[in-house]
């Protein structure tokens, strides 16, 4: 990848460890950087904001525009004060569920943080994400009910239901404004539905020391292919997803022959391999040279990276583009039966088609007619808008 050097600063920033090389080559580039406030705008995009002023304080802070330079500490010290709150929430939920012996694993958050950048201020976080069992959703939904959480979407009784019947992911927001996730699945499934991956993900757990509590939490290995499950099915458009890879791969001494067999055993050879493409190429992860060699001759890796890069450095907010996005999605699938999923739940009714119109129980089946209509006008209207702005 051809890199500004306001790209190369942000990557050589965007990580934990730099070695006496990068550190000259960021007091080097620090120089050459005129328009801070394009660097900011593409940290603040990537969500990399906390790496970038950490590492420019300790090296180089009087090289930065002051003004500049308070912003990325009044930003960094805010997600500090989130993630201290997500922590406090965390170890409130973990003690809710297993008060009522639920079986929970946290991943990605804070333990995530604390496991791969041994500092609550070098990673931002949005929400708390938990893996749940199907049996135990709607007592988990009357739990989180009864503790002043509500679902993001206010809906009748009876999509409600449907909600916690057929969907792999819930969110819920606290009234002070917290939000959690709860998962049945490590993805949807829609683009990734592998019963037997979940069932060996529980099975091999580890404990971790967090706060002051043994908390179980996803193997190594593992949470390597979930960041590369997650990263693909977001398109790996914000930064700080392929530095999570990376820190995992730097600060852990990884099976490869695990991993190897994982990614051939649950057929998700492209999704894991664009991650660790992506943390090589631009945050130059080691990987083991079997690996590296099987991934430099995968040709669709080349062309979704470059998709993927486009996204990245650019300054405009990501934008979804269902043609786009579907066509990401289909290539970075090897399982075919994967495919044909992903295909039918472009086709089945949303969120979006429940809200436009709310029907009856007895006439839900027209929501199937519903959505292509809804869609048809949706695609109409935007290429409308196009032609207007031109």
């Amino acid at each position: 990848m051809q890199a500004t050097d306001t790209t190369e600063l942000l990557l050589h920033c965007a990580r934990t460890r730099i070695s006496d090389n990068e550190i000259n080559q960021i007091k080097t580039l620090t120089k050459k950087i005129f328009n801070w406030e394009y660097l900011l705008l593409i940290a603040g995009k990537n969500r990399t904001i906390p790496l970038v002023y950490s590492n420019l304080n300790k090296i180089c802070p009087g090289d930065i525009p002051k003004d500049h330079l308070r912003l990325l500490s009044n930003y960094s010290h805010n997600v500090t004060k989130n993630n201290l709150l997500l922590i406090s929430e965390l170890l409130r939920i973990l003690d809710l569920f297993n008060s009522h012996k639920i079986p929970v694993i946290s991943f990605k958050g804070p333990l995530m943080i604390q496991s791969l950048y041994k500092n609550p201020s070098l990673r931002e976080s949005r929400d708390l994400d938990f893996l749940v069992h199907k049996k135990d959703i709607k007592e988990i939904h009357k739990l989180l009910i009864s503790h002043n959480y509500r679902m993001q979407f206010n809906l009748k009784s009876q999509f409600e239901r449907a909600l916690l019947e057929y969907h792999d992911e819930l969110a819920y927001e606290h009234e002070n404004g917290l939000w959690i996730d709860i998962h049945t699945n490590i993805a949807p499934k829609y683009f990734f539905n592998n019963a037997s991956f979940n069932k060996a993900l529980w099975e091999n757990l580890e404990t971790l020391q967090f706060a002051g509590q043994s908390i179980k939490s996803i193997s190594k290995e593992f949470l390597l292919l979930v960041l590369c499950i997650h990263g693909s099915k977001h398109f790996w458009n914000e930064l700080r997803f392929i530095v999570d890879v990376s820190e995992l791969i730097n600060k852990n001494n990884l099976n490869w022959e695990k991993i190897t067999n994982y990614t051939k055993l649950y057929d998700i050879k492209n999704i894991v391999q664009l991650g660790l493409f992506l943390a090589h190429d631009l945050l130059k992860a080691p990987l083991n040279e079997n690996i590296l060699e099987e991934v430099r001759k995968n040709t669709i890796i080349k062309k979704l990276a470059c998709k993927v890069y486009q996204g990245l450095f650019n300054s405009t907010p990501y934008k979804s583009k269902f043609i786009e996005e579907a066509y990401f999605h289909l290539n970075v699938m090897g399982n075919p039966v994967n495919k044909v999923c992903y295909v039918l739940h472009l086709l089945a009714p949303s969120f979006s088609d429940w809200k436009m119109i709310l029907l009856p129980k007895w006439l839900s089946f027209l929501y199937y007619f519903i959505r292509p209509i809804r869609l048809s006008f949706k695609f109409i209207k935007k290429i409308y808008e196009q032609r207007n702005k031109q």
